[in-house]
Parts: C-alpha cells; sequence; structure tokens
C-alpha cells in the first residue's frame, strides 16, 4: 500500500502540530511496516528516511512567501496532484486542511479541535475566514476523521455535522524524552540557563486570549499574598506574539501592571528535549486555557 502525509509542519518543529507531525514520522521509521510512504513536504528535512520513504519537496514557482494563499494553493492545489502521481492509496492529514483527493484515495484527516467555531474572533479577516470554510468542506469530505479526546469528537459532530461513526478518538502518545531518567544536577544547570531558581510554578503554551493568562496572573497575584508561599516564582514557557497578532495577549505589560516583575519569568521558546526538566522541578503545573 502507498501511504501519503502531509509533512509541512515538519518546517516549524517548535509547534503543536509540528511537533505531532515529527512524533509520528519518527515512530513510522522506527517500526517499519511494509507499506510505502511519501511525505509531502515545503522545506527539506535532515531525518534518515528507510529506502521505502520518499520525500517530495516543492513549492509553488511564482509564490515562495509562506502565508495563506501559498498554504491554500499547496494545499488545496498541488498536494493532490502529487499523491495522484504517486498513486497513493491512503493520505494522511495531521492537522485540518483544505485538501481534497479524488475518491481512489481514501483520506484521514486529524483535527485537533474546533477553536475556530467555539472562537470566531480567531478568524480576523477574510483570508483566514477563507481557509477555515475551505478546511471544514475539506474535513467533511475526508473518509474519516481522527481527533485526540471525546470532547473533541463532540465538537466536531456538533460544529460541521460530520457522524460520529466516521471520527476516531486516538488518544495522543507521549515522547520518549519524558521517559529518560532524571539527574538533579543536570536538570539544575539547565533550568539556570533559563534564569530558574528555586521553587516555581510553571505554565507552557500560547498567550492568545483563550489561553486565559490574564486569570492565572490574577491567581498567581492573590497566592503571592499569601504566607509561606512567598518565594515561589511563575514560569511561562513559550513566544511571545504579541508584537505581530492582536489577539495575543502583551505579557510584559500585563505583569508589570499587576507589579509582578520580580517574581514571573518569561522563558520563550522552550526545547523539547529540555520540557521534561520543566515539568518535573516545578511544584506545580497550570493550564487555565478556556479551551
Amino acid at each position: 500500500m502507498k501511504v501519503g502525509i502531509n509533512a509541512s509542519f515538519l518546517r516549524k518543529s517548535d509547534t503543536g502540530i509540528g511537533q505531532v507531525t515529527s512524533g509520528f514520522i519518527k515512530e513510522l521509521i522506527s517500526n517499519p511496516h511494509s507499506h510505502e510512504y511519501f511525505l509531502y513536504l515545503e522545506e527539506d528535512i535532515d531525518f534518515k528516511l528507510p529506502k521505502k520513504m520518499h520525500k517530495r519537496v516543492f513549492l509553488p514557482k511564482l509564490w515562495k512567501r509562506d502565508d495563506i494563499a501559498r498554504k491554500i494553493y499547496w494545499e488545496a492545489f498541488l498536494l493532490p496532484r502529487k499523491a495522484k502521481r504517486d498513486k497513493c492509496d491512503v493520505f494522511i492529514s495531521p492537522y485540518q486542511s483544505p485538501t481534497i483527493f479524488p475518491s481512489a484515495i481514501k483520506h484521514k484527516m486529524l483535527i485537533h479541535d474546533m477553536i475556530w467555531k467555539v472562537f470566531p474572533e480567531y478568524l480576523n479577516n477574510w483570508r483566514k475566514k477563507l481557509y477555515a470554510a475551505l478546511c471544514f468542506r475539506a474535513a467533511r469530505r475526508a473518509d474519516q476523521i481522527l481527533t485526540v479526546s471525546n470532547w473533541s469528537k463532540r465538537d466536531i459532530h456538533k460544529y460541521l455535522k460530520i457522524e460520529n461513526e466516521k471520527i476516531i478518538v486516538v488518544n495522543p502518545s507521549i515522547d520518549k524524552c519524558y521517559f529518560i531518567d532524571a539527574d538533579q544536577e543536570h536538570d539544575n544547570v539547565i533550568l539556570e540557563k533559563y534564569g530558574i531558581y528555586g521553587r516555581y510554578i510553571f505554565y507552557i503554551g500560547g498567550f492568545d486570549s483563550r489561553k486565559n493568562i490574564t486569570t492565572l496572573l490574577d491567581a498567581f497575584k492573590i497566592l503571592q499574598e499569601q504566607e509561606g508561599v512567598g518565594d515561589i516564582k511563575l514560569v511561562l514557557g513559550g513566544e511571545d506574539k504579541s508584537q505581530r497578532n492582536n489577539l495575543f495577549l502583551n505579557l510584559k505589560d500585563e505583569i508589570k501592571k499587576r507589579d509582578l516583575s520580580e517574581k514571573v519569568k518569561l522563558t520563550g521558546f522552550i526545547s523539547q528535549k529540555n520540557l521534561p526538566i520543566f515539568y518535573r522541578q516545578c511544584e506545580l503545573f497550570i493550564l487555565p486555557s478556556l479551551y
């Protein structure tokens, strides 16, 4: 069987979809099957691939800028042509995309959530609205929808009117780096590189509005007034994108407004190999996300 995979997000390995795609590909590499695989990419990768796994790297000839227009053209037009040319029997999309295949190619699409439906403010221009509409249409046309939880299955059925029998829950796995034995001395060295000393509460993720970080800061401010916890810091892991997108919180302003500049540490991007250290050394991990 020939299996095609949209591996586009391998070029953005620091994103959630990038990590899902990378983990999926690495698992296929470490557990070879009799199938033949085709990885469709916008940029080349340095993965060492087995013989039955092929790369297909391509971009529109006249549109190199990485924007929604290129994304639509690559996913909706170029990708189906390439998969058809390679005679794929099955195609796997690890995220919502506008890709639609002829009936000869069985399409399995992974949908993590229905953020665009629950929070329509994320579709704050006509390009994003067009992309979302194309993705919803493609999801309804897919042969099977994969999702990560029963909650997401419920929302997909509710918002896209896709029958429950077509939606399969596949629980996420855990990266192998989380099973490496802890080394306290090494952990401390890594944390110190990020400027972290002593006890801390840990959050990692985005800083857009649905992540509810203002409530976290308010709660932490109250916590600071309690006896015996004054030494605890709040460590916020993740990239600050407030300068590029008005849906993202201006973290520094919000922290300063609450007089928490000395108590809150912004780490910026944390590499996957270092994440287990932050989790296991924190006093508490907190995820206040609204969805």
